[in-house]
């Protein structure tokens, strides 16, 4: 068994060893490597994930700002920010609501840079 075990340990180093070597320089992409659509479309998609924490916070910002004065600004329904140890919590479709509205408006305004930038070429 401890000799199995053996080989089999000195086969896998001997084959990671021998794939972990190189064979030359790795060489930089180049714009021409891939086409127009496919750098726009890798674009949109940092701005929509960099954008959606920034988005999320305003939106639930305003949310619980709208929901604070509908409810005749009752102190239970603060903005969480301000909110308090009793605040009233979030339903899970109002919590599915404000990440479904921050998504839309990160890809809305990623959709309005993609414009922006080709009306620039």
């Amino acid at each position: 068994m401890r000799r199995t075990l053996s080989l089999a340990l000195i086969l896998i180093l001997l084959a990671v060893s021998g794939a972990a070597q190189e064979t030359g320089e790795p060489e930089p992409y180049t714009p021409e490597e891939f086409p127009a659509w496919s750098r726009s479309l890798r674009r949109a998609e940092i701005i929509t994930i960099g954008l959606f924490p920034f988005v999320f916070f305003f939106t639930a910002l305003a949310y619980g700002g709208g929901r604070f004065f509908a409810n005749g600004m009752d102190s239970r329904y603060a903005p969480s920010l301000f909110g308090s140890a009793d605040s009233a919590p979030l339903t899970t479709g109002e919590k599915y609501g404000l990440i479904t509205v921050s998504i839309s408006i990160s890809a809305i305004l990623a959709t309005i840079d993609y414009f922006i930038e080709k009306g620039r070429k």
